[in-house]
């Protein structure tokens, strides 16, 4: 996660470039993720307008369907 804190037209931003966690990963490590960028926002508050950029593409990774290893996103 990157965090960026700056001042734009009188604005106080804070700018957030996040990678989501693979689908495919434990669960434990998905929830942790969520937890951290949760503690992020609340640390943040109302002190400045959050922009959230990044990859939260909920279908990355792979899963088994019917015996198929399938990417999603490609046909």
């Amino acid at each position: 996660m990157i965090k960026l804190h700056m001042n734009m037209f009188g604005k106080k931003l804070c700018i957030l470039g996040i990678h989501a966690i693979s689908d495919d990963e434990n669960v434990l490590i998905k929830e942790n993720f969520g937890g951290k960028l949760n503690e992020v926002i609340t640390e943040i508050g109302n002190s400045r307008e959050i922009l959230i950029f990044g990859d939260f593409n909920s279908r990355t990774g792979k899963k088994l369907i019917t015996r198929l290893w399938v990417h999603f996103g490609k046909k």
